[in-house]
């Protein structure tokens, strides 16, 4: 057996805090966004950094910093311009922790959760959290609801964030840290 193969696979994922990806109303950081899943009205994904390749919290920040860096190139690419600080640049300020066994737990009556190895922008660390709409399900169920149960208890079984500065950002870390992640708002899933 190679040593890859007995190397025990993490059960713990990071998501990433990306300002102003993740701003509510009034520039405030808003969990609900942190949360947002993206895709289909079948199938919706929260992208995260699975720790089975980012071991330490470093490489986590690391991590983080080369994803802004990714958004920032794209706002480049897009617009010509480079990206403002603390306007439209990408700031990542830490990572909140979770487990991919609780996450995958939080199934209920109309959406199954499951967990993705999907590495793309060559980070082999990318993978997806998601839910998918069971078969069968009758169209009077309210599904929001549903959908904002599993919101509220993966919010729960986050860890506290981890802060960092990637060193990019040194010029606005007065601003940056002044940004608060852990009392922000309360998720209540966006309109999809």
């Amino acid at each position: 057996m190679s040593a890859e193969q007995q190397k025990p696979k993490s059960d713990f994922v990071a998501r990433c805090a990306i300002h102003p990806q993740f701003n509510g109303t009034g520039a405030v950081f808003d969990h609900a966004w942190l949360l947002y899943f993206q895709g289909t009205k079948k199938k919706r994904s929260l992208s995260v950094g699975w720790r089975e390749y980012l071991p330490t919290d470093a490489d986590v920040h690391a991590y983080g910093c080369r994803s802004a860096a990714i958004m920032n190139a794209g706002k480049l690419q897009r617009n010509g311009v480079a990206p403002e600080p603390l306007k439209d640049k990408a700031h990542y300020l830490g990572f909140f922790q979770f487990s991919i066994k609780g996450a995958v737990g939080l199934a209920n009556e109309v959406y199954r959760l499951s967990f993705e190895h999907v590495p793309e922008h060559g980070e082999e660390a990318h993978a997806h959290i998601s839910y998918e709409e069971l078969d069968g399900i009758d169209k009077n169920v309210n599904k929001a609801s549903a959908r904002t149960d599993i919101v509220d208890k993966l919010w729960r079984l986050m860890s506290a964030p981890v802060r960092h500065i990637c060193p990019d950002d040194e010029p606005h870390r007065a601003d940056l840290e002044a940004i608060d992640l852990q009392n922000a708002q309360r998720p209540v899933t966006p309109a999809a």
